[in-house]
């Protein structure tokens, strides 16, 4: 596909789950913002960047269950590069081969770190494990996410308040959608991250971003 016709496909997808070209600065805040939601159901709830993710997805794979990680290419949505992760499944440390193995074996370990989600953590977590380098209010959340998405092979979204470690409260959004090659497992996930100030940080107001150093978690 040439970039222009990727671009219009883009746009036709942004057009199809009802959203626009360009930026909201605030996600369409919902009735519970602490919650995992399945595809499609948190769409109405994402801010223009995230709907522009999911279009970018749409748009790639096309009819194709999982989008293939030959065509991804990441310069075709610039603005939203900061907030990108690329994660790698694997299983006893090599590639995944096959979707029928144990959760326990199962590793998520950062390929790409975007700049906004490296400052978030205060550290680079590239190359590590998703246990030891996520942003988020706990390191089980955070794996059941990807499992999921490795599991059902489908887009899921995560929304938490979160203290970051600089001690303020954020509204977390973060959209997983799966990478991987027609009739194969999952073997990369790609996550959209945004954050929104909600204010300074309160202990019973929001979980401490973990995985760096932060300290315990704090139950909303």
């Amino acid at each position: 596909m040439s970039e222009n016709g990727a671009s219009a496909a883009i746009a036709a997808a942004i057009g199809s789950i009802g959203g626009v070209v360009g930026f909201r600065c605030q996600p369409r805040v919902g009735r519970d913002m602490d919650r995992t939601v399945k595809w499609p159901d948190f769409l109405s709830d994402l801010s223009d960047a995230g709907r522009e993710f999911i279009a970018f997805w749409q748009a790639a794979k096309g009819e194709s269950e999982l989008l293939d990680r030959s065509a991804f290419d990441p310069m075709r949505m610039p603005r939203l590069l900061p907030g990108i992760q690329l994660v790698d499944v694997r299983v006893d440390g090599r590639p995944v081969e096959s979707d029928d193995v144990a959760d326990g074996r199962v590793e998520f370990v950062y390929r790409v770190v975007g700049t906004s989600e490296v400052g978030l953590r205060d550290h680079d977590p590239t190359g590590g494990r998703v246990e030891n380098g996520f942003f988020g209010g706990s390191a089980a959340r955070v794996r059941t996410n990807y499992l999921a998405v490795f599991r059902t092979r489908r887009p899921l979204a995560d929304f938490e308040r979160v203290v970051t470690h600089t001690g303020y409260l954020v509204q977390d959004i973060s959209v997983f959608v799966p990478l991987g090659a027609p009739g194969g497992p999952v073997t990369q996930v790609l996550v959209f991250s945004e954050q929104t100030p909600v204010g300074e940080w309160a202990p019973s107001e929001g979980r401490t971003g973990g995985g760096s150093g932060n300290g315990p978690d704090t139950a909303l």
